[in-house]
């Protein structure tokens, strides 16, 4: 029963998508999830690190199973994306085909409680649009790393859930509910919600200055791969850290709270405007061989490395030394404090770490949304038949001061509450804790 469920969930999400309707044949199929498995086994630098050889066996033999009758495009992506709860953030489908719709007439937000609950407005969902409540919730559960905070981990299922559901046509739309609320069983009509599901895209950086003591560094995105983009980078850098030093700015706000990660090489070019002195950051790095092989080969790491990684042989490991050295007379000599959230994650979680060993500023905000020791430096490689984009990291870094974590996350020095976007009200108030925290020292 759930199977055929199943399937009709997956129908509802092909009807706008003939172009991906295509079959896909057992075989070709097989082929995918070999190709994939083969993959993850062979380069990943830590693909035990939560579930065993043995589980991984039965999960592709699983998936084999789901997938013995030719699928369309659609079927096929949504059978390995839900391998992702047993992967890491940085593993895995780059993201599935979503119709442009479902962002704008969706499911109200609601509460995943586990694998089979779920909650809107303290009510227990039963069905929504007649498919069962907890058959949604084991399919998304499946869908989301277990290692993402509980808020993130929650947004990522309400997006998720929508596509299964399906997109509706207008604002007029409504779905048809079944809940369990405190007197029983009873039936609603569910308005669509209008409000956006995803944060819309913001600038890789920007700057503001309030008044004549305060300059905020929109740091928005790492995802500066190339050498022109670093260039570019480069001289934004230049400009504002020479406004700033003109200025006579006291505080410096560096607002990576919406930064998803990138190249520690952006990362490096701020650092080197903060601080007069020197900074090494040592740790190890774990790779296998032919994961080093095959970043070596891609386009992605011409465009990203500047020097060669050298493999150690015969274990696997990669020592690596961060060295940070400042710009000659361009560095800020104000405090500088740096803004993170949940939303802060990879490469701008690293950003973070760097900047508090090294002394280099004061973090404030919420926890990152990272969970540290994390795999990076991904390659992307196409699925033969399918042609369905894979990610894979090729190297694990580990970090020697594991005192600024807490279970696994980086902790700010000051606890301060975010909201989606910061404005300058919000700047103003982080400024005066910054004050606040100064005092006390």
């Amino acid at each position: 029963m759930r199977y055929l469920v199943f399937i009709y969930v997956l129908l509802i999400i092909c009807t706008s998508c003939n172009d991906r309707n295509s079959l896909l044949s057992v075989e070709e199929m097989n082929d995918d999830i070999n190709y994939y498995f083969s993959l993850l086994r062979t380069i990943h630098p830590d693909l035990y690190q939560e579930y065993d050889s043995v589980f991984f066996d039965d999960l592709e033999l699983k998936i084999k199973k789901n997938c013995s009758i030719p699928l369309s495009f659609s079927e096929f992506e949504i059978q390995l994306f839900k391998m992702h709860k047993f992967l890491d953030s940085h593993t895995g489908l780059h993201e599935l085909n979503i119709p442009s719709s479902i962002d704008k007439y969706h499911f109200p937000k609601v509460l995943f409680m586990s694998d089979s609950i779920i909650l809107l407005n303290h009510d227990t969902l039963i069905s929504i649009d007649g498919i069962p409540a907890s058959l949604l919730a084991l399919e998304v559960d499946s869908m989301v790393s277990t290692m993402y905070l509980p808020e993130i981990a929650n947004n990522l299922k309400n997006r998720y859930m929508n596509i299964l559901l399906g997109s509706k046509p207008s604002s007029f739309s409504a779905y048809g509910c079944s809940l369990l609320g405190k007197y029983g069983v009873y039936d609603s009509v569910i308005d669509v919600d209008t409000a956006s599901l995803i944060h819309p895209l913001l600038m890789p950086y920007d700057s503001l200055f309030i008044g004549d003591s305060i300059a905020v560094f929109q740091y928005n995105s790492s995802m500066l791969l190339t050498g022109d983009q670093r260039n570019k980078f480069q001289l934004f850098l230049d400009s504002f850290f020479r406004k700033l030093n003109a200025s006579r700015i006291n505080e410096l706000l560096i607002d990576v709270s919406t930064n998803k990660g990138g190249s520690d090489l952006a990362n490096e070019l701020v650092f080197s405007y903060l601080s007069r002195d020197s900074c090494m950051i040592v740790m190890k790095r774990v790779a296998k061989a032919e994961g080093i092989k095959k970043i070596m080969k891609s386009e992605f790491y011409n465009k990203r490395f500047d020097s060669k990684l050298e493999l150690i042989k015969g274990n696997g490991f990669l020592m690596d030394t961060i060295y940070v050295s400042p710009q000659k007379n361009k560095f800020f000599e104000g405090d500088v404090c740096i803004i993170m959230g949940n939303n802060t994650f990879s490469a701008a979680a690293t950003f973070c770490y760097m900047a508090k060993v090294c002394n280099m500023a004061v973090l404030i905000g919420d926890i990152s949304g990272q969970y540290f020791p994390f795999c990076g430096s991904c390659i992307w490689d196409i699925l033969p038949n399918s042609k369905i984009k894979i990610q894979i990291p090729i190297i694990k870094d580990y970090y020697a001061n594991i005192n600024c974590f807490e279970n696994g996350f980086l902790e700010p020095d000051i606890r301060y509450p975010l909201t989606p976007k910061l404005d300058v009200e919000n700047y103003k108030q982080i400024v005066i804790e910054m004050r606040r925290n100064k005092e006390n020292e």
